[in-house]
């Protein structure tokens, strides 16, 4: 298995940072996944243009955030979604100390914490029925733990763990630890119950992020730890031979999708560099990286990742408006190689 050069993953980065730099990002109809995304993984490369251009993303979705808290117009159809992007503007908190930072998401938290619950304490994602749906776990509850720590409030601690154990109750699968897409309280049954690729890597990336962000002896630690390893066990299992996962993760009869590999590459091995995911999924973790540098093209999009699923992703999405470019992908890309290129992990000379 040949390791990706330095030079090369440098390239890779410095190309999809341009086309996501010039991508309008304001007119993403899902803020808190693409745009969220895509300012995330500008952030984590360093890079001077993408921080700047990060922080008036940023600062523009301050600037419209509405009455509700709701940052970047809020969402018409979903709870959580802006959620999100309080992630990325506690990053600027940390950066200037600017309180206004801090104040924009409080608010964006706060509106989420208010929002409308399940019978288990879930917070519902969709606004026009109770539904748990698996992308909360990455939009919504490491933004809660993050703030947590910017306030220093142990109980935010406790609303994510608790979270991310309700949600796991009714969409992770008792057999294989995967997630189901979404369920819905009344009637009791998943409209969407596949489990769709990048919605398993948003829960174990969300589970990651909660991890690294609460206190070690947080006493639901273990339970959050049993769900993350049990989810992971299956997904190892699952990855391809040529180093990707598909669209829906245990279908090989769907295509095999790039975002979703890029963030197991990621989360694999963020997990085994801080000691959360065991040192045998060392394996996975390299046959992915290597296999997504080849999905970079020459104007910086990383292809071959969809930029939206149905509610039925075992349909196979053909048509060109769903594939590439997609902020997701780009967003996830730029955070993946800047921490494997800065960690040393599969770069050749």
């Amino acid at each position: 298995m040949a390791a990706s050069t330095r030079r090369d993953i440098e390239a890779n980065i410095q190309r999809v940072s341009e086309y996501t730099r010039a991508m309008d990002l304001e007119r993403e109809p899902i803020p808190g996944g693409a745009k969220f995304m895509a300012i995330e993984g500008l952030i984590a490369t360093g890079l001077s243009q993408n921080i700047d251009h990060a922080k008036r993303l940023v600062d523009r979705s301050i600037e419209t955030q509405v009455g509700t808290g709701e940052l970047s117009y809020g969402d018409r159809n979903f709870y959580t979604s802006p959620c999100a992007l309080a992630t990325s503007v506690l990053e600027f908190y940390d950066r200037t100390g600017d309180e206004r930072y801090l104040d924009a998401a409080e608010r964006q938290v706060q509106y989420v914490l208010d929002a409308p619950r399940v019978g288990n304490g879930g917070i519902s994602h969709n606004k026009d029925t109770p539904q748990l749906w698996v992308d909360s776990l990455y939009l919504m509850h490491p933004p809660i733990a993050q703030l947590g720590s910017a306030l220093g409030e142990e109980e935010l601690y406790d609303e994510a763990a608790e979270q991310i154990l309700a949600h796991a109750e009714y969409l992770q699968d008792d057999a294989t630890g995967l997630f189901r897409h979404i369920w819905t309280e009344t009637p009791n049954d998943y409209p969407e119950g596949s489990f769709w690729g990048r919605g398993n890597g948003w829960a174990a990336a969300g589970i990651l992020e909660v991890l690294e962000a609460i206190p070690n002896h947080h006493d639901r630690r273990d339970e959050l730890l049993e769900i993350f390893h049990d989810h992971l066990e299956t997904i190892v299992e699952l990855q391809d031979e040529c180093g990707y996962w598909w669209n829906v993760i245990d279908d090989d009869s769907t295509f095999l999708e790039t975002s979703v590999t890029t963030i197991y590459a990621y989360v694999l091995r963020r997990g085994i560099d801080i000691g959360v995911v065991p040192g045998a999924y060392e394996t996975a973790t390299k046959r992915a990286f290597d296999a997504i540098g080849a999905s970079i093209n020459d104007d910086g999009v990383v292809t071959g990742a969809t930029y939206v699923t149905t509610h039925d992703p075992n349909e196979q999405l053909t048509s060109e408006d769903v594939f590439s470019p997609s902020g997701y992908a780009q967003g996830w890309y730029l955070k993946t190689a800047t921490y494997y290129l800065e960690n040393d992990h599969l770069v050749a000379e």
